[in-house]
């Protein structure tokens, strides 16, 4: 009989360092300052960066590589994207408003302020998309 196929050993655990709960810096390097608190301009804004991926999404639609027909599936994926992300994040913003929720997101901004900006951006994709639609498709 020749040789079993094994398993190799584990490698050992090192648990020298513990990150302080919260503190994914301190993960990574022991000691080092909690950027997650103490910079939110160094973050992006979790609402917003969903709609600039429903924007390259949009972008999609745009591209005269891509096949007419799957064109016209990436603007109506752009449309259910927005409609959900109205019915469950923009509802959630509004509900934050309406009990008064004073806490900020972690880039730093009021629900209010979050949802001025998200209303300038929908404009803005859902205009390109109805050009999209009435001069290229």
């Amino acid at each position: 009989m020749g040789k079993k196929n094994r398993l190799p050993d584990p490698l050992p655990v090192v648990v020298d360092w513990a990150p302080t709960v919260g503190s994914p810096a301190a993960a990574v390097r022991p000691g080092a300052p909690d950027v997650l608190t103490t910079a939110p301009d160094r973050l992006i804004n979790r609402e917003l960066s969903w709609l600039d991926f429903n924007a390259r999404v949009l972008a999609l639609a745009d591209d005269p590589r891509v096949p007419l027909l799957e064109r016209l599936k990436f603007v109506a994926i752009f449309g259910a994207n927005l409609d959900e992300f109205f019915q469950v994040r923009v509802a959630g913003l509004k509900d934050q408003v309406a009990a008064r929720v004073t806490n900020l997101s972690s880039d730093g901004r009021s629900a209010g302020e979050q949802l001025v900006l998200i209303r300038h951006r929908v404009m803005e994709l859902v205009g390109q998309a109805e050009q999209l639609l009435i001069g290229s498709l």
